[in-house]
């Protein structure tokens, strides 16, 4: 995923070929759609989340 810059001065996420999400008003909005479409965290309190998460499902 990529984030440009569209024709208008708004941002849009591309697959290389495609507008896959977007336009968003600022450069920030466009990456965070980028992340959530990917799966990466959003923030160091939704890594810690999914981590306490994982961690809980997995024991016994």
């Amino acid at each position: 995923m990529t984030v440009i810059r569209t024709d208008d001065g708004r941002w849009a996420v591309t697959n290389g070929s495609d507008i896959v999400a977007g336009p968003f008003n600022t450069n920030a909005e466009a990456w965070r759609a980028a992340d959530r479409m990917t799966g990466d965290p959003i923030s160091k309190s939704e890594e810690r989340g999914e981590y306490v998460w994982n961690r809980s499902v997995d024991a016994p």
